[in-house]
């Protein structure tokens, strides 16, 4: 069981371990000697990162440990972290993505994808961990300047551009009026490029990164900003972006956003009817509405669950040979083109739906009826399960047993920040509002 490396790699405040200078050679280091060990060769990785200010510097810090095992790094610039994925299947090397995704500039972190482009197995994070935990390999002198090849980012972009025109080669955008938030993040620069070939009107919102305005009210995390912008335009949809650029959760001109729930739906009924659907299965988390369950299991597509993180989604897809999965917080994986969560990719695969059936957002989620739902973060300063929190412990239990089939109830730490976080649904908005005040109550109280 790692301790750095959570759902999505290792996160946490800038230059603070284990994102510090000496942490982040190491991790170069031993990545390298990873990669030295399996290939026998030279190692090479590639590394992009997102719009932080503190990203840069640790770019440097990685590249001067990788530079100690003789090796190249590949600079993809400011990049999103599914193009990071692409370039890691593409050229079938290691890639780093520098991003701490959702979270506030001041954090930032590692998402370290295999050859393939997919995560890092346990078995080498544990081998990074032990490095960084016990700094018994590492030593401090440099004995070689950093081996840095900058690759034109361009160049790189063109080849994910590729991807595009494969798998979207008719879907002409004329005639649409789109907004984008691209959330002062990581695909500030591709996403209104991509979608401005297309043909369609492309309006972009929250394109100006300064290293500390990323996710800063706007994006993904507050879709609400652009709902708002476009309310009443002839602007429909909106695709608001979160820092690296792998959720989108859309919104229309009258006021509705769409999270990640309602577009899994969407996509796999269109999928369905096409005969694409692989296993007539949806992979989707604990947290997905139970509204989304009912919807589907009426259009006769089943709904696997797994936990929280969508590590667990793929594996779960990859285990099952499901071809969609995702989280309600707008990471959806089309596995078919690509093994990881990319918001563009999901916008292309909704706008070309909604041009092919000529509807909107609110026609094809017809039927789909969310279950009221509350969610709480409570700030802790140390997870202690659950279990040995007697009062919350019980409290849990005595709401499970009221609830029984008519909502759910989730209370789970947070895998990339400080955060207890609960869940509950049920019929009755007033009902579940006062069980999430009560228990959040009691966690402020044993955890803050």
């Amino acid at each position: 069981m790692t301790k750095l490396f959570g759902t999505d790699g290792i996160r946490g405040k800038a230059n603070i371990f284990p994102l510090d200078e000496t942490s982040m050679e190491l991790l170069g280091y031993t990545l390298g000697t990873i990669i030295g060990g399996v290939s026998g060769n030279q190692p090479e990785v590639i590394i992009g990162y997102d719009t932080r200010e503190s990203s840069i510097n640790i770019f440097e810090s990685i590249s001067r440990g990788f530079n100690k095992c003789k090796g190249k790094i590949m600079n993809a610039g400011t990049i999103s972290t599914p193009v990071v994925s692409f370039l890691a299947s593409y050229f079938k090397q290691y890639a780093i993505a520098i991003t701490a995704s959702h979270n506030p500039y001041e954090d930032n972190g590692i998402k370290i994808f295999a050859p393939g482009g997919l995560k890092l197995s346990e078995d080498k994070e544990y081998v990074i961990e032990e490095g960084l935990l016990r700094r018994n390999i590492f030593q401090e002198s440099t004995s070689f300047a950093p081996l840095i090849i900058d690759i034109n980012q361009r160049a790189y972009e063109l080849y994910y551009e590729e991807l595009i025109r494969k798998n979207f080669p008719a879907l002409d955008l004329q005639g649409m009026h789109i907004a984008i938030d691209v959330a002062h993040g990581a695909g500030y620069h591709l996403i209104p490029c991509i979608l401005g070939k297309l043909g369609g009107t492309i309006i972009i919102h929250n394109n100006t990164p300064n290293g500390k305005n990323i996710n800063h009210q706007c994006g993904a995390l507050h879709p609400e900003y652009l709902s708002q912008c476009i309310l009443n335009t002839d602007i429909n949809p909106g695709i608001s972006y979160d820092g690296d650029a792998d959720r989108a959760i859309f919104s229309d001109n009258t006021g509705k956003i769409y999270d990640g729930d309602m577009i899994l739906a969407i996509i796999g009924l269109y999928l369905k009817g096409k005969g694409l659907l692989k296993n007539n299965t949806i992979i989707a988390t604990i947290m997905s509405n139970y509204g989304l369950e009912k919807y589907l299991i009426s259009n006769g597509i089943h709904l696997v669950r797994v936990p929280v993180g969508d590590k667990y989604v793929l594996e779960k897809m990859m285990e099952l040979k499901v071809n969609l999965g995702g989280e309600q917080s707008g990471h959806i994986i089309l596995s078919d083109l690509l093994k990881t969560g990319d918001g563009l990719l999901t916008t292309l695969m909704i706008l070309s739906i909604m041009k092919e059936l000529q509807c909107s957002l609110h026609e094809m989620i017809k039927g789909f009826e969310r279950f009221p739902q509350i969610l709480v973060n409570v700030k802790t300063k140390n997870k202690v399960p659950i279990e040995n929190i007697p009062e919350l412990f019980n409290a849990y239990n005595e709401i499970l047993h009221k609830l029984q089939e008519n909502g759910r109830i989730i209370i789970r730490y947070s895998g990339t920040e400080p955060l207890l976080r609960i869940m509950i649904e049920g019929h009755n908005y007033q009902e579940i509002s006062a069980y999430a005040e009560m228990l959040s109550s009691i966690a402020h109280k044993h955890l803050s």
